[in-house]
């Protein structure tokens, strides 16, 4: 029996002796071989290519079962994204060419994988808030440390961090609020979810004696597309009692990170 390369082009050059090339014809996207001879033979009961097949030469260099295809610099296969050593590849399997999802990178060193466009964003609010006695207020944050996915606005409903179109995922959610000293009451915090349902709630009491409290707060879960979440400070001190810090490590702040 012949040996048996695999090629992807249009019209292949007649093999070596005893070699049979299949190839994908680009005209018809059906199979086709070719033998040493210069006999054509075209399979068109063959799977049809999804996409559309680029005249390459020897693009299509290995796919067994279980593998990757790989394509040489002189050969391609078009389709929504090339593949990429670095990229994450999905798709592929009978009659489909996988591609490259460029939103996701694998790091090769330490073998992780990140985003680009992974919805996330860290806020935090450069000066103090003032809190009124038993009353949650919700934290205003007018600077962002980062924001991927246009999940926050310095500009309208401050407070929130909403889950963008199409983003539906598991996110974690964390906040910290830093309370001036006061000596009296209770100092709590809250994750809340679209202005009605508590997510989360962390809480500190006083001790009669005046100091900082500084709460960290943090919640896992679910959310879908317009939802948003805000952190709500608490503090019975008595009076108003200011959060936050101009200082940026004092200052209050809040996260979101979409983890899949």
């Amino acid at each position: 029996m012949a040996d048996i390369a695999l090629d992807v082009q249009s019209a292949p050059t007649t093999p070596a002796a005893g070699v049979a090339v299949v190839y994908v014809d680009t005209t018809t996207k059906k199979l086709a071989s070719k033998d040493d001879a210069g006999t054509v033979t075209a399979y068109s009961a063959g799977v049809t290519l999804p996409v559309s097949v680029a005249d390459g030469g020897t693009g299509l260099t290995s796919g067994t079962s279980g593998g990757i295809p790989a394509y040489t610099a002189s050969g391609t296969i078009a389709s929504s994204a090339a593949l990429a050593a670095t990229k994450l590849v999905v798709g592929g399997g009978a009659g489909v060419v996988p591609f490259t999802d460029t939103n996701w990178a694998i790091e090769q060193t330490g073998h992780s994988l990140s985003s680009t466009t992974q919805p996330r964003a860290v806020v935090y609010n450069s000066s103090t808030q003032s809190i009124n006695d038993s009353t949650y207020t919700a934290i205003t944050f007018d600077s962002e440390d980062l924001d991927v996915g246009g999940l926050h606005s310095t500009v309208s409903n401050t407070s929130r961090l909403t889950v963008p179109t199409g983003c539906d995922g598991f996110y974690l959610v964390m906040g910290s609020l830093d309370f001036a000293s006061n000596s009296v009451g209770v100092r709590g915090g809250q994750i809340f979810k679209n202005g009605a349902t508590e997510l989360i709630y962390e809480q500190s009491v006083m001790a009669g004696t005046a100091s900082i409290i500084i709460l960290h707060i943090m919640w896992l879960g679910n959310l879908v597309a317009t939802d948003y979440v805000e952190l709500r400070a608490f503090q019975s001190s008595g009076g108003a009692l200011n959060v936050g810090n101009a200082t940026r490590s004092l200052s209050n702040s809040f996260s979101i990170t979409k983890l899949w």
